[in-house]
């Protein structure tokens, strides 16, 4: 049973994007389940039907099978930086980790693409991916991006990594301690000229890091989509954030953007990204017109 189902699914994770529907991902996902897969895959990753990204066999199914809409966590951010990306002249990303969002932009716009990676195997892969399907105008750093240039620990995780950081946040995942060469947002923004940016950042709880890193950037930063855990919420970042950036907070509820001056919002289980603007509200209303969101303002809720 195995030798026969594991062809099948490697045929199933190259299937059209059209075709990867919820119960088609449901239904891949519990057969590869079943199975101890072994090497590397090739997937669409449901963005791109022509696409042929290599991913390690341990990788989340969802990646293989699913499309950005099955993707509950990020798709709302994902849909964003592509919409902002419309009225920007570079998209950077910062802890690609897989390269979703550097693949998904990629396939909808024609900007230059940045990225940073600092765990060296998912740097590589990216890279790999990059060549193998001949995807232009990206250009990717193992740098970290953090608070100060210079050398420090970069904790990768062996349990899951997605949660490697500058940070020991998860003591207890099975860590690894390597060097990596960092520097600061504003040093790279400025060493290459570059402006009107739309930055996507996941950082796992290096929030502040990243911020105290950019802040000699932010003339240079129209949008700021981050991954705001609960520890820097807190602490005070979102307040932060949006003082020292000068910019609007919007927190991104999958597809609705709630504008919130205070910093003050309801958690919904599952969405940590919050978009920083230069955009009031009204602004921002206007450039997302003919998208799919909505904007509602939390500023007397609370």
């Amino acid at each position: 049973m195995t030798s026969r189902m594991e062809p099948l699914l490697r045929l199933a994770a190259l299937a059209p994007v059209w075709l990867k529907t919820e119960f088609y991902r449901r239904v891949c996902t519990r057969l590869f389940g079943e199975f101890n897969p072994s090497s590397s895959w090739s997937t669409n990753l449901g963005i791109k039907s022509s696409y042929r990204i290599q991913l390690e066999s341990s990788v989340w199914p969802l990646y293989l099978f699913g499309t950005p809409k099955s993707y509950v966590a990020e798709r709302g951010a994902l849909y964003l930086a592509n919409a902002l990306c419309s009225h920007s002249r570079a998209f950077i990303d910062i802890g690609a980790h897989m390269g979703y969002y550097t693949y998904y932009v990629r396939a909808h716009q024609t900007l230059p693409i940045y990225f940073f990676e600092p765990n060296p195997v998912l740097f590589q892969n990216i890279q790999t991916n990059i060549k193998a399907n001949n995807l232009s105008q990206i250009t990717g750093s193992s740098l970290a991006i953090g608070g100060e240039s210079g050398e420090t620990t970069f904790y990768l995780d062996q349990t899951d990594s997605s949660c490697s950081s500058l940070n020991k946040t998860y003591e207890n995942h099975d860590l690894k301690e390597i060097k990596v060469k960092v520097i600061t947002f504003s040093e790279f923004v400025k060493s290459n000229g570059l402006s009107n940016l739309c930055v996507k950042v996941d950082l796992e709880n290096a929030e502040f890091d990243f911020l105290k890193g950019a802040t000699l950037a932010a003339p240079q930063i129209s949008h700021l989509i981050i991954e705001v855990l609960r520890n820097a919420v807190e602490q005070g970042f979102i307040q932060k954030a949006a003082s020292d950036l000068q910019m609007h907070a919007y927190y991104i509820c999958d597809e609705t953007l709630i504008y919130c001056p205070n910093g003050k919002f309801d958690y919904v289980p599952g969405q940590y990204n919050w978009l920083f603007s230069k955009d009031s509200p009204e602004t921002l209303k206007k450039k997302l017109k003919n998208t799919r969101f909505t904007l509602e303002n939390n500023a007397t809720s609370h």
